[in-house]
């Protein structure tokens, strides 16, 4: 039951039971119900942000009182995965963090004032990755999801100096395959351990991390220009039929 439910990304509806052959792959299997929950709504957008804002209450209630970490992937009830909760609030957090960043655009031309708020909100997001006492409190990760983060990129998107940066070939291209390296690093580490006896080099090394990191990248750009570009096209050609939703799909 536990390989079907994992091979058509449906574990983290509450149908899994005993352990997974794949456990990474929980965050492709609440992208996936997320993402139908999303499309339901993305036709309108007042109903669009209405039902994020009922979904956001509604799994940071349930996460505030019954999970209390955002780390933790556990059932509640027997059958709501945390791990579903979480990905629910993060992804509508940024559904209306976009909103918000596109109005704002439309209002205000960029101006360095949001350089100096993502200049000051930049070391906060670093500070709290890189404490584990404070990264691990319930209140400072819903902090920095749906307050700090939201904040850094809406003065992203509305500011000079770090618009520009990212608009940079190398950092563009690194956006461009990262979904691919999402899905692709942790079978690629799986492969290397299989065969880590025939490397010359240990595992722990710096070469092995450098060989690593060229292998992810290098497979993810192949998949991004052969498969997911291609594919991307092949759907928005094919929504252009249905005008409400290709006008959202833009």
């Amino acid at each position: 039951m536990s390989f079907y439910v994992e091979y058509i990304f449906t574990q983290q509806t509450g149908l899994q039971k005993g352990f997974s052959f794949n456990g990474p792959s929980w965050s492709i299997s609440v992208e996936w119900i997320i993402n139908l929950i999303f499309f339901i709504f993305i036709n309108k957008s007042k109903r669009l942000i209405i039902a994020s804002l009922i979904l956001i209450a509604s799994s940071l209630t349930l996460i505030v009182a019954f999970v209390g970490n955002l780390t933790y992937l556990t059932k509640l009830f027997g059958f709501l995965d945390t791990g579903l909760l979480k990905a629910c609030f993060g992804f509508f957090i940024g559904v209306l963090t976009a909103k918000l960043a596109n109005l704002i655009h439309l209002k205000n031309s960029a101006n360095f004032a949001w350089d100096v708020i993502t200049f000051l909100s930049l070391p906060a997001l670093f500070y709290f990755l890189a404490s584990t006492y404070i990264n691990n409190m319930l209140g400072f990760q819903l902090a920095v999801v749906g307050l700090l983060m939201p904040l850094i990129i809406i003065s992203v998107a509305n500011g000079r100096i770090f618009k520009k940066l990212l608009s940079l070939r190398p950092l563009t291209w690194l956006g461009d395959i990262s979904y691919a390296v999402y899905l692709l690093h942790f079978p690629i580490q799986i492969f290397i351990f299989m065969f880590r006896k025939h490397l010359p080099f240990p595992l722990n090394s710096g070469e092995a991390l450098l060989c690593y990191l060229v292998l992810v990248t290098s497979i993810s750009h192949l998949v991004f220009v052969y498969f997911e570009r291609p594919a991307q096209t092949y759907v928005r050609n094919k929504l252009r039929h249905f005008p409400f939703i290709a006008a959202k799909a833009v």
